[in-house]
């Protein structure tokens, strides 16, 4: 069942656009403005297709909505309004409907966009459109906004950012593990733009295998991702390898996501490495090697160092969870995989 992030247009400093006629209120140029402190709200859809429409009959909320003071219960239709796109950064906001029968005018209740917006920033589109029948995928917002990995855990998916340690989550080889640490780390704009190799990577939905994942996925660039297609047990003699996001932008919907303003990665800590899922996809946990270790903030470097005192400078790495590809072997992988035009993951799904 996909997920979206929704604003609700008191997240905004002039509300949303009515609609009016099947698009939005008024002529552009349009300007919307989120308010400083404004956050969207994450809700599961229950639909039948890949698509979020103006007409049809099975978007439903997956569970009650509280929006602006109003509460939405679960089973609650969706329908999409008009569509905001600014034409030169493909930046697009959908508005929504919730009840009624997709036909209503008049006020919308929820906007959803394909980037992340930042609160206190202006955003402007000069185009609009009603959006029936314009095929807009929910792959196209879900997972703009970072945080919001959905981790599996043992009470189903969960936002990362609202997990905490002790926490249970799902874990491929050893079954539900209890977090030790989630250690954050903010990389402002001029950090970006200064160093460009700490841009988040951008798995699409399904460009690894068919529904993996599930939604598009943004990982740091050294985060690695499982594998263990046919292509991978007669390289590697080994069932499943992991293998980095930066290393994955060779296949087609990989890439370097240069959208992003600001960025926060967060990383879970077991007591060892684990596989673990995220918006369906199964990646590692953070790996306490040297160099990961080095790149923590020093507050969170001497909290992992108290928890984990074998991990204290000149100490033996740890075991990996799987073997990590690098190297000209990779990059032999990956030529493999285009050439044959095979999916990473084409085994048993995790």
């Amino acid at each position: 069942m996909p997920y979206l992030y929704i604003y609700s247009p008191d997240d905004f400093v002039e509300g949303a656009p009515d609609e009016e006629s099947t698009a939005a209120a008024g002529t552009p140029n349009f300007t919307l403005t989120l308010k400083p402190g404004a956050t969207p709200t994450l809700i599961e859809i229950i639909d039948d297709d890949l698509t979020i429409e103006e007409i049809e009959d099975s978007q439903t909320l997956a569970t009650t909505l509280n929006l602006d003071g109003t509460t939405y219960a679960a089973g609650t239709s969706i329908w999409s309004a008009y569509d905001l796109i600014n034409s030169t950064t493909g930046h697009k906001v959908t508005s929504l409907h919730f009840g009624g029968d997709g036909y209503q005018q008049g006020v919308v209740q929820g906007l959803i966009s394909t980037v992340e917006m930042v609160p206190g920033t202006s955003y402007t589109f000069n185009q609009e459109r009603t959006s029936y029948q314009q095929n807009n995928a929910y792959s196209e917002y879900v997972a703009c906004f970072t945080p919001g990995a959905l981790i599996d855990t043992p009470h189903g998916p969960r936002p990362i950012e609202t997990l905490a340690p002790g926490d249970l989550v799902n874990t491929r080889d050893a079954g539900p593990q209890r977090l030790r640490m989630i250690p954050t780390r903010h990389l402002s704009p001029e950090t970006l733009a200064a160093r460009p190799n700490l841009r988040p990577i951008r798995i699409a939905a399904d460009s690894l295998a068919p529904g993996l994942p599930a939604q598009d996925l943004l990982v740091s660039p050294q985060h690695r991702i499982l594998a263990n297609s046919a292509i991978v047990q007669r390289m590697f003699n080994c069932t499943e390898i992991l293998i980095a996001a930066t290393a994955l932008t060779r296949l087609p919907g990989v890439m370097i996501d240069n959208s992003t303003r600001a960025i926060t990665y967060m990383h879970l800590i077991f007591d060892k490495h684990e596989i673990v899922t995220a918006n369906g996809l199964p990646s590692e946990s953070f790996y306490c090697g040297p160099y990961a270790v080095k790149a923590m903030p020093p507050d969170a470097r001497r909290e992992l160092y108290a928890l984990f005192p074998e991990l204290m400078e000149d100490a033996p790495l740890p075991d990996p969870a799987r073997p990590i590809a690098s190297g000209p072997i990779r990059r032999n992988l990956l030529r493999r995989h285009l050439k044959n035009d095979r999916a990473l993951l084409e085994l048993e799904r995790p």
